[in-house]
């Protein structure tokens, strides 16, 4: 049950999200050579990522929910594709060493308690299609993710942002691309830009600011 393997009986999935699991999580998995996807979302665990990098397959890393109070050895997993990392203990910046994630295409660290400006290194993920940090306690202005061209949903909301909608914001996105940002209930100002109207299929959310 949650595990799954592959023909010749490698373990290629192991999800056991809302098992009542408590504990330390066994660094020993990460030997797993195969292993693609691990949740274990909605669980009490205690983790430490020395040795993540030896998994070299594993693209889906769910974490939710899991009470994890740090990303320290994370870095290490190049292949993720996916991390969730929302709802937990997460505090102070995002960890640098994130940066070199760079096929990472969902990153989702929402309702944690994360701070300070949103980091100029988020650009050096730019396999990014949806990132959500809502309910933390960013602060300073909106970064505007024009580098990224394949991001297509920005949730910011309930944070700490100060300044105005960025004119470039998804700047290189398609004009027809449907494209979703979430900055509301922030301390944002001015006006939204007129230059975002090119972007016919953008859904913008700025209630709870200054604008």
């Amino acid at each position: 049950y949650g595990v799954d393997c592959d023909a010749n009986g490698s373990v290629t999935s192991i999800q056991l999200g809302g098992n009542q699991l408590v504990g330390s999580f066994p660094t020993e998995i990460y030997l797993l050579p195969n292993l693609v996807h691990l949740k274990v979302y909605s669980n009490t665990l205690y983790f430490n990522f020395e040795g993540i990098e030896n998994a070299k397959a594993l693209k889906t890393l769910g974490l939710d929910n899991t009470g994890l109070d740090s990303l320290d050895g994370v870095g290490k997993a190049r292949s993720l594709v996916e991390l969730n990392a929302a709802s937990n203990r997460l505090s102070g910046p995002i960890p640098e060493e994130l940066s070199r994630l760079i096929n990472l295409q969902t990153f989702d660290i929402s309702h944690n308690s994360f701070g300070g400006f949103l980091p100029y290194w988020l650009q050096s993920l730019v396999s990014l299609t949806t990132f959500s940090a809502s309910h933390n306690e960013f602060s300073g202005p909106v970064y505007d993710f024009a580098s990224f061209e394949d991001l297509i949903y920005l949730d910011l909301s309930h944070n700490q942002l100060t300044g105005p909608v960025p004119s470039t914001l998804f700047g290189s996105a398609a004009d027809d691309e449907k494209a979703v940002a979430d900055f509301s209930s922030n301390k944002l100002s001015g006006t939204v830009p007129g230059d975002l109207s090119h972007l016919s299929r953008l859904s913008l959310q700025v209630e709870g600011n200054y604008i």
